[in-house]
């Protein structure tokens, strides 16, 4: 889960449609979960690994209105382009013996995740949601983001080398990262 932060501006064409544009600052983040599973190894790895980005975006976009009593259901679609920046990159986990383990075990574990790698995409956004308050100064709704292409312009590689008894045991995975990203938004309006 991340917090974004945004600013909208909105120009009513009647009382039911209105164009906008809208300013957000965004954490987005790509994740990989990670399990040892090699059956020779009578050890249990769990991790998470992923990146995080740092997202300023701008969209324009259109909102129909449905009015319900003094209440209103929006649908609400916008396209924009999104200035991407890799700030962070982490993995997380823990490992646990089993009692057949009778030898040195042994592992590297590498990655790159281009750090500090920044982008350009275009994405869009379609959302659903209610529109209330006294003055209708309220919305709470659900978005979703989808972009027309990756986040990522670098591929990324992260990959574990494992050793027990002599035998290696290479697991790797190599990624083009795209963020399809879900949120719950409460918007207060100002004038």
């Amino acid at each position: 889960m991340s917090l974004n932060f945004g600013v909208r501006l909105s120009k009513n064409l009647d009382e039911e449609n209105k164009l906008y544009t809208e300013l957000f600052i965004t954490r987005k983040k790509i994740e990989f979960d990670y399990r040892l599973n090699e059956a020779e190894i009578p050890f249990n790895n769990k991790e998470k690994f992923g990146q995080k980005y740092d997202c300023i975006s701008l969209f324009v976009g259109y909102r129909r209105l449905f009015f319900l009593n003094e209440n209103a259901i929006y649908v609400e679609g916008s396209v924009g382009a999104d200035y991407n920046n890799n700030v962070m990159s982490y993995n997380e986990g823990n490992g646990e013996s089993q009692e057949a383990l009778n030898s040195v075990l042994n592992f590297e574990n590498f990655y790159d995740t281009n750090l500090g790698e920044k982008s350009y995409t275009i994405s869009s956004n379609i959302g659903i949601g209610l529109n209330f308050g006294s003055r209708n100064q309220f919305d709470m709704g659900l978005s979703m983001n989808l972009p027309f292409q990756k986040i990522q312009t670098k591929e990324s590689n992260y990959q574990y080398l494992w050793n027990y008894k002599n035998k290696n045991y290479l697991h790797q995975l190599k990624y083009v990262g795209t963020i399809y990203y879900p949120s719950i938004r409460l918007t207060y309006y100002i004038l």
